[in-house]
């Protein structure tokens, strides 16, 4: 009995883990942080263009919509837009009410039909808007700027970010007396696309040849992440 208890434990004592290795690499450890940013012009825009029109009935509401979005959509393509840079985000219909007094009476219905247009030329983003104006769009709801590739730029802002806290790990270890021995661990935060805040202006009525200019401003693209090193004494 009493051998095959020792047998037995010397067994586990091969399954469990040495404390050598559970100790191997944890020694003195930093944890930083780093931000990186990088900035590039963007190359693209996504213009969302609606019409709205409400009358006594649905059908009339809808039918008007629907022409003038229509309308709106093939003067775009003779501008040089192609089909498949047009998509159809929203079509609602819904009642439309006046309310006086707290009552409420149904004064017929409003039709909506939303596109958003990507512009992949800027200098004739513009022009999108004016001709969609012209056709009938009685609302811009947004200009979006971005850029077509942001892989590149979020990589450039991650390396940005692995440089910062390359930076303040090896600070932090020479203030304390250590030296960085190395990485243990990297964890990605994440990389986001910022995209500038458009910026629009009406043209004055009497000018020759009336276009919206827009001035989009730099994208900004934000890294960050964790890195925790192992140090040692110097």
């Amino acid at each position: 009995m009493l051998r095959n208890l020792v047998i037995l434990a010397a067994v586990l004592a091969l399954a469990l883990p040495c404390p050598a290795a559970l100790l191997k690499g944890d020694g003195t450890q930093i944890t930083v942080s780093g931000r990186g940013e990088v900035k590039a012009r963007p190359d693209v825009a996504y213009v969302t263009i609606g019409v709205e029109r409400t009358e006594k009935t649905a059908a009339e509401a809808q039918g008007i919509v629907a022409r003038k979005m229509t309308a709106i959509q093939a003067s775009l393509k003779k501008l040089g837009i192609k089909e498949n840079k047009i998509e159809t985000t929203q079509v609602s219909l819904y009642p439309a009410y006046q309310y006086d007094k707290g009552k409420r009476t149904l004064i017929g219905y409003t039709a909506r039909n939303q596109i958003r247009v990507t512009v992949d030329k800027l200098a004739d983003t513009g022009k999108v808007i004016d001709t969609a104006v012209s056709a009938g769009a009685t609302n811009i709801q947004s200009i979006a700027f971005s850029l077509k590739d942001e892989s590149s730029f979020r990589n450039a802002a991650l390396k940005k970010a692995f440089e910062e806290a390359k930076g303040k790990a090896e600070s932090i270890a020479a203030a304390a007396g250590l030296s960085i021995k190395r990485i243990l661990r990297v964890q990605e935060a994440g990389a986001r696309v910022i995209p500038p805040v458009s910026s629009m202006r009406a043209m004055a009525a009497e000018a020759a040849a009336p276009t919206t200019p827009v001035s989009p401003g730099d994208v900004e693209v934000h890294g960050s992440l964790t890195v925790v090193y192992e140090c040692r004494a110097k």
